[in-house]
């Protein structure tokens, strides 16, 4: 489509150094809720969810599942709206619910996902 080739000279693969210090998920707000304890830059971070049958220490990352991309500017506090669907289903399973944390950055660079339980 004569969109030429991209020039990778101009991506950045340098990721801020992140702390979350939490992460919950509100029911009465249908959130997840996570608090970003240090940042220096403003980032994105991809949030996923896992739902495992058990009581596992670890995620079966072929459960792992997009649930949504958020740019974090400022550190504290942060929502994500859940999907009703996706309260139902988390809400009545009867095993383990997982959320996962991934640092990303303008270029699309990302880090290894952080895993919650909760």
């Amino acid at each position: 489509a004569n969109l030429g080739e991209l020039d990778i000279r101009y991506l950045s693969s340098e990721l801020p150094s992140v702390t979350f210090s939490g992460v919950a998920f509100n029911s009465s707000k249908n959130e997840l809720e996570f608090q970003v304890a240090k940042t220096g830059y403003s980032f994105y971070v991809r949030v996923y969810y896992a739902m495992v049958q058990g009581t596992p220490t670890s995620v079966d990352l072929s459960k792992k599942r997009l649930l949504s991309v958020k740019n974090v500017t400022t550190g504290g506090l942060n929502a994500i709206p859940v999907p009703q669907l996706i309260v139902d289903q988390i809400t009545s399973f009867q095993g383990s619910v997982f959320w996962g944390l991934q640092v990303m950055n303008s270029s699309g660079w990302v880090g290894a996902v952080q895993w919650f339980n909760g």
